[in-house]
């Protein structure tokens, strides 16, 4: 008979005692000649590197090595309990259904990433492997079922995971970026080509105002020397006219310088004291519309005849009065204004001269006797 039938018997032997399986769980009964052996396995169950646990077909647990105990919280009291009343690992896995399972494959079973709790509450993992025992004719006479803490590596594979999908929003956000900076740099070249555009044409203007500037340059130095030969043209009129204004006021007739209009281009001061009309009066205004008491109309036909140049003079003798009533008899001369190699009279000059009344005379000699006089001179 060999030992495991043996120990089958002192099982039965022992139940049929009353030895209960608590009393196994704290010291199976030994023979004297099997202690040595039988304590060596004992010993070497118990100091198993993995948290170990040993149950009959009953399901029941039957034995615990010390990892086990110290893992899921065993004692004395726990023995012979149903598998499943013992809660050792979460809902997700029922490890009777397992044992039942490897008794029917009559291979081990591995469980991987099974989730549990510690006594103090704390989760964990373990990588649990149901293995059948079977007695010498082959039946099932129980399970061991080993339990590989892997709740490192589980927590490992968590941050693993967790640093995976950190990464790989990581790598997103930067695949959107990236897209974003291509996004922004093919802006950024299309405003380079912008920019070389308007740069192109801010020089092609460039050159178009340099090339102005010399025309500018070139223009102003003609309207500078334009400018100065009109001053010096001005200045030459103003001494013209300030030696006709001397040569009109040297004069002592009175002199009206008229323009093709018969307007007042010159009244000179003889004129303003004969007719105590001022210059500003006078000038720029119709001569015939000057209000002396000197019958003027009477000079109008003759005027227009030196404009067109029928008529080279014409003298006569008018009453008048000035303004302050005083009678006197007034020369009129009218000479046309006729510039060097121009034959058209630009303008007409008349001469205005006080006579003295000696003794009265004839209007129509006198103007005879002043129409000769002008013939002879």
């Amino acid at each position: 008979m060999s030992e495991a039938e043996l120990d089958d018997r002192r099982d039965r032997e022992g139940e049929s005692r009353g030895v209960t399986a608590h009393s196994r769980f704290v010291r199976p009964p030994i023979r004297r000649a099997d202690s040595p052996i039988v304590s060596l396995r004992l010993s070497s169950f118990d100091a198993g590197p993995v948290s170990q646990l040993i149950v009959d077909d009953l399901g029941r647990l039957f034995l615990a090595n010390a990892r086990a105990r110290a893992a899921f919280g065993l004692g004395e009291k726990d023995v012979g309990s149903d598998l499943r009343d013992l809660q050792l690992v979460d809902r997700s896995l029922d490890l009777g259904t397992v044992v039942d399972g490897v008794y029917d494959e009559r291979e081990p079973i591995a469980c991987e990433s099974v989730s549990s709790r510690s006594p103090n509450g704390e989760p964990r993992w373990f990588d649990v492997v149901v293995t059948p025992l079977f007695d010498p004719a082959g039946d099932a006479a129980g399970a061991s079922i080993s339990f590989l803490d892997v709740t490192h590596s589980h927590r490992l594979e968590e941050q693993l995971a967790h640093s995976r999908v950190e990464l790989e929003s990581a790598n997103q956000q930067l695949q959107s970026k990236n897209e974003a900076l291509e996004t922004t740099s093919s802006h950024l070249s299309s405003t380079v080509e912008q920019l070389e555009s308007v740069n192109e044409e801010l020089q092609s203007s460039n050159e178009a105002l340099a090339s102005m500037n010399v025309e500018l340059v070139s223009a102003n130095e003609e309207l500078q020397q334009v400018s100065t030969a009109l001053h010096q043209r001005s200045a030459s009129l103003t001494e013209v006219s300030t030696f006709l204004e001397s040569m009109f006021t040297s004069l002592r007739s009175g002199i009206a310088v008229l323009d093709r209009d018969l307007r007042v281009l010159v009244w000179n001061r003889q004129a303003e004291d004969l007719w105590e009309v001022s210059g500003s009066e006078a000038e720029h205004k119709p001569f015939f519309d000057i209000d002396v008491a000197v019958p003027l109309a009477a000079l109008a036909p003759h005027a227009l005849a030196c404009l067109a140049g029928t008529l080279d003079t014409f003298a006569t003798v008018l009453p008048a009065r000035t303004r302050h009533g005083r009678s006197i008899m007034c020369r009129a001369t009218i000479l046309p204004l006729i510039a060097r190699n121009h034959g058209r009279p630009h303008g007409v000059i008349v001469l205005m001269d006080e006579l003295p009344t000696v003794q009265p005379i004839d209007r129509i000699g006198a103007a005879r006797n002043a129409n000769e006089a002008t013939s002879k001179e």
